[in-house]
């Protein structure tokens, strides 16, 4: 079995491998923080005291985040759940159909579906502050309306 096998050839495993990062020295360091991890080059690590380490960041900056993620979820949620509760008195109330009352939530759930496909490249090309900024005034002005 092993004369059989012996004419496959097997890829030569240092070839695949990514080059190896160069070495930085203290006076340089800071240009390379964070650095991937030799073994793995999709953990990234950070130095002690690094600043742009979430774990050092000061707790006003972490709370802050998270409230505004927390806001921007929950306004999410109450968009769909809180009109599903009374579509049908918005009906009644505007004298419409029932497949007119539920237009409003089905253009809301399309627009979830497409917006991920056309903000998530958006958000990788422009970061994703300002496309989540932007794309939540959009939503309040649309609530608005």
């Amino acid at each position: 079995m092993h004369e059989v096998c012996t004419g496959l050839s097997r890829p030569n495993m240092d070839q695949t491998l990514p080059p190896k990062a160069e070495s930085t020295t203290p006076e340089n360091s800071h240009l390379d923080s964070p650095t991937p991890r030799k073994e793995n080059e999709n953990l990234v690590e950070f130095s002690p005291n690094d600043p742009t380490d979430p774990r050092n960041w000061p707790s006003w900056r972490k709370w802050s985040i998270i409230i505004a993620l927390t806001i921007a979820n929950f306004s999410v949620i109450w968009n769909a759940s809180g009109y599903t509760t009374v579509q049908m008195e918005f009906a009644s109330d505007f004298g419409t159909s029932s497949e007119v009352a539920v237009l409003p939530l089905t253009l809301y759930v399309i627009g979830l579906a497409f917006g991920s496909m056309i903000l998530a490249p958006l958000s990788e090309y422009y970061g994703r502050t300002p496309v989540y900024l932007v794309s939540f005034l959009g939503t309040a002005l649309f609530l608005m309306a």
